[in-house]
C-alpha cells in the first residue's frame, strides 16, 4: 500500500467544545468540554512512533510524554503541529476531552 501526502487532509480540532446543542434536553451544567489528551503518530504508514500530550488540570500547561521521557511543551506542539495532511508528518489520531464540571475530579 502506498500514499501520497497529496492524498493526506488536514483536519483541525478545537481547544474547547460546546456540545449543548447535540444534547436532546437542556444539561443541568453546561455541555462545556477542554481538551485534556492528544495522542499522536509521527512518520509513516509502515513505521513511526507514537507520543501523547497531556494538559492534565485542563489549564493550558500541556506535558509531552516521549517513551520514558517527560517534558513541558508549548499548546502549539499539542494541538496545532499535529492537524496532520499535507506534508506533515505527525497526526493526532485520538482525542480525549473532559467535561468542564467534571476536570476538578481527574487531578
Amino acid at each position: 500500500m502506498t500514499s501520497s501526502s497529496s492524498s493526506l487532509t488536514s483536519y483541525e480540532f478545537p481547544e474547547k467544545l460546546n456540545l449543548d446543542m447535540f444534547l436532546s434536553t437542556p444539561p443541568s451544567t453546561s455541555a462545556d468540554y477542554t481538551l485534556h489528551a492528544v495522542l499522536v503518530h509521527s512518520g509513516g504508514i509502515h513505521a513511526g512512533h507514537y507520543v501523547v500530550f497531556i494538559n492534565p488540570k485542563g489549564d493550558g500547561k500541556w506535558c509531552k510524554f516521549n517513551d520514558d521521557v517527560v517534558s513541558s511543551c508549548e499548546k502549539e506542539d499539542a494541538i496545532d503541529r499535529n492537524y496532520g495532511g499535507g506534508g506533515e508528518q505527525t497526526s493526532a489520531y485520538m482525542l480525549v476531552y473532559i467535561r468542564d464540571s467534571e476536570l476538578g475530579q481527574c487531578y
